[in-house]
């Protein structure tokens, strides 16, 4: 019956329109939680089926999967952890930065980033972290390039963002954190309201193997707890029989979304599937800007790993890449007459990694690249010095404020999800020109 009515409503008179992000700063949401607000607001369209020259049918891009594309850690200018200059570290991170580099310390709401995707309440009714769709999440970077809709004609695409904080392949086909229905729930809800899909855009896997685990080991080791348990648990999480795993969760999602839009979809293969990698937050040892003790690595640098540990999450973060783009270069990982593209973000944030010794740190004044009030304007405010990913936060694990900071940390900041952005836009518009699969690398958000 739900199906029913769903393609009943794809050839209804009024074709309901999503929300729309507003421009700022690259691209801002006008609301995080973009799933919610889908066919909240309407307009007149006319028939979807009529083919004159005035009709102009919307076009979406869909993002879905984990918090390395829902916009975790959006909330966030850049890092900083000093007082009066660039350089000074010395400072506990916290009023500093919050001070200078919170942007609802600077005049935007945390409604305005996160939408009700902040928190939610479990069945005990505590507060935990939520899915953390942001208002610069990546998938709105699509607003800034055209592509075709059904009929041919160029259209600046819808943006809808379904991704969740902390989702693996089983999370997205099943009711997650407090949301009412599933991601694959949700798409397909999208779909049944005669919304054409041209792409999804899919992140995921990272928590399937575990890696926010590695990255907890690894800071209980930098304090000489658990020591040794870094590697270890770095190398069970990419052993193969995971790696196997993953994959075939992946082929059977992949085809389960095939099948709900080929339900939906009046022109066989419209949609088509861009499946990314995970950008590395971490800087390599060789590029480590040194902290003097042990302490100051947190408090100077927010990154408290040891050498070695560096080197070993550098090297998961590759295994991870190299696994993914090579399952999509085989010929049956796709579902039958579906299009598809790897998109490599590893060098994304290159030079701007958390601890990297080329960047810097915000200024511990009243400015920001000398911008007192509002939100910079352009993308060109993200090509500074600034590093690009969310520092390790140590904020109080107790407190339902910590566990939600804690779990930005390690994700691509405000100016890392400009970045990320345009990724994506110059990946659709080389994949608006040929539907042939090629692997997209992308370095400061140009591509090759």
């Amino acid at each position: 019956m739900k199906r029913l009515i769903g393609l009943l409503g794809v050839f209804s008179l009024a074709v309901l329109s999503a929300f729309t992000p507003a421009d700022a700063g690259g691209k801002e949401s006008g609301g995080a939680d973009t799933v919610h607000a889908l066919g909240l607001s309407s307009k007149s369209s006319g028939n979807s089926e009529r083919r004159d020259p005035e009709f102009v049918e919307d076009a979406y891009v869909v993002s879905m999967g984990d918090s390395y594309i829902s916009g975790e850690g959006g909330r966030w200018r850049g890092n900083a952890y000093g007082t009066n200059n660039f350089d000074d570290r010395d400072a506990v991170p916290q009023d500093v930065d919050l001070q200078q580099t919170d942007r609802t310390r600077r005049g935007t709401t945390l409604k305005k980033i996160y939408g009700n995707t902040w928190m939610y309440k479990d069945s005990s009714g505590r507060n935990q972290p939520g899915c953390h769709r942001s208002d610069v999440a990546e998938v709105y970077g699509a607003k800034d390039t055209t592509i075709k809709n059904r009929h041919g004609a160029s259209v600046v695409p819808v943006a809808v963002n379904l991704a969740c904080s902390g989702a693996t392949t089983s999370d997205m086909r099943t009711s997650f954190k407090g949301e009412e229905t599933s991601q694959v729930g949700q798409l397909e809800g999208v779909a049944s309201t005669g919304k054409k899909i041209r792409y999804v855009v899919l992140s995921i896997g990272g928590n399937d193997l575990n890696l926010s685990d590695v990255i907890k080991f690894c800071v209980a080791e930098y304090w000489l707890i658990h020591v040794g348990e870094c590697e270890k648990r770095a190398s069970d999480s990419v052993k193969q029989e995971n790696l196997n795993a993953l994959k075939s969760n992946l082929k059977s999602l992949l085809r389960k979304i095939d099948a709900d839009l080929k339900f939906y979809e009046l022109t066989p293969g419209f949609a088509k599937f861009i499946i990314q990698g995970y950008p590395r937050p971490f800087v390599t040892t060789a590029l480590l800007g040194r902290a003097d003790g042990r302490v100051q690595r947190i408090h100077k640098q927010g990154c408290p790993f040891t050498d070695l540990n560096f080197s070993e999450l550098d090297a998961l973060n590759l295994r991870i890449n190299e696994s993914l783009e090579g399952w999509t270069k085989e010929s049956d990982f796709w579902p039958a007459g579906r299009k598809g593209i790897f998109m490599n973000l590893r060098f994304a944030f290159d030079s701007h990694e958390v601890c990297n010794k080329h960047t810097v740190i915000s200024k511990g004044t009243a400015t920001y690249d000398g911008v007192t009030t509002g939100e910079p304007n352009s993308f060109a405010k993200a090509q500074s010095r600034y590093e690009w990913v969310r520092y390790i936060n140590h904020a109080n694990a107790t407190s339902e404020e910590g566990n939600s900071l804690m779990q930005e940390s390690a994700h691509p900041n405000y100016e890392g999800q400009l970045v990320l952005q345009k990724c994506l836009k110059n990946v659709i518009g080389k994949f608006e020109l040929s539907d042939a699969y090629k692997v997209y690398t992308c370095h400061h958000g140009d591509i090759t």
